[in-house]
């Protein structure tokens, strides 16, 4: 387990312009995002165990997402830590390795093209937020947790333990969006979710001992 109190600073989303985000809506880009997010899922996740809280799912994500681009997982939190700070950790590590932009020849070159690497700083970076809390308790919390968690159609087949499945609709809707992705882009989703297995049971027996 590692101490993550040390995890380096990474920006929390507050509607400001970054190189991949800003406050505009664009209907294709939050469209790309929750299909990256579902395909991730389904052909990363599938009928496999995971945890039940979205925090150790993005961890998990983060921690595959890294293996391929580094050689090397990232530690695994305490599980005593708070849902926040392993958000926090797991996004801070993504930061270090994808947060500047690079050059295109860069993107071109490497495991990730820029148009997924935009897709998963967007869905992992934490956002704050006021919404449905009383003012003085605001929060930060990625795209992707709050889907996982959070929206009318949670991931978790079983919300009272710590690990479950996730639901098969949300299984079945990423497979037929994969079928829809271009080459490059699913080789990306390939590349990202190699390593996932392993972080998922290293991870699932971690929070459950």
């Amino acid at each position: 387990m590692s101490d993550i109190s040390e995890a380096k600073e990474a920006p929390i989303y507050w509607g400001e312009k970054l190189w991949f985000i800003d406050d505009q809506y664009n209907y294709e880009r939050d469209l790309l995002d929750n299909n990256v997010i579902d395909v991730l899922i389904a052909r990363g996740i599938g009928d496999k165990i995971c945890p039940t809280a979205g925090d150790w799912v993005q961890f998990c994500l983060i921690s595959s997402i890294l293996r391929s681009e580094t050689g090397k997982f990232i530690a695994i939190p305490d599980k005593r830590c708070s849902r926040e700070d392993i958000e926090k950790y797991s996004w801070s590590e993504l930061w270090r390795v994808f947060g500047d932009v690079r050059d295109d020849d860069c993107y071109d070159k490497g495991l990730f093209n820029k148009e997924f690497t935009a897709s998963i700083l967007r869905i992992f970076i934490p956002r704050h937020n006021t919404g449905y809390v009383p003012l003085e308790r605001p929060y930060n919390r990625s795209y992707f947790v709050e889907r996982w968690s959070f929206s009318f159609n949670t991931y978790p087949d079983n919300l009272n333990d710590k690990t479950c499945n996730v639901k098969i609709c949300h299984l079945k809707r990423g497979k037929e969006v994969a079928d829809s992705f271009l080459v490059g882009l699913f080789k990306c989703v390939e590349q990202a979710t190699i390593h996932l297995t392993q972080v998922l049971e290293e991870v699932n027996k971690a929070i459950t001992q």
